[in-house]
């Protein structure tokens, strides 16, 4: 029961940790300036329509993974990955 306990938490530090490392790697400022307007362009048919449903769908798994982790091994972390 403690093994459960103590992976969770370190699953959590190993996230943290990680979203740590993107915010100490972006450059000063940044997530305070609005970034310059993009000009147009079209993605592929394909691309746009995968992604219009792949990032729904892998969003509400991660989510399911992080919901369920709780009660089965190894998922949270999995979860917050894919999310």
């Amino acid at each position: 029961m403690v093994f459960r306990a103590m992976d969770t938490l370190l699953e959590t530090v190993v996230v943290l940790l990680a979203l740590m490392g993107v915010l100490a790697l972006a450059p000063a400022g940044a997530l305070s300036v609005p970034p310059p307007p993009l000009s147009p362009g079209t993605p592929p048919e394909p691309i746009a329509f995968l992604a219009r449903v792949l990032v729904p769908v892998g969003l509400v798994l991660g989510a399911w993974q992080v919901w369920a982790g709780a009660d089965i091994p190894g998922g949270k972390f999995q979860g917050a990955a894919l999310i």
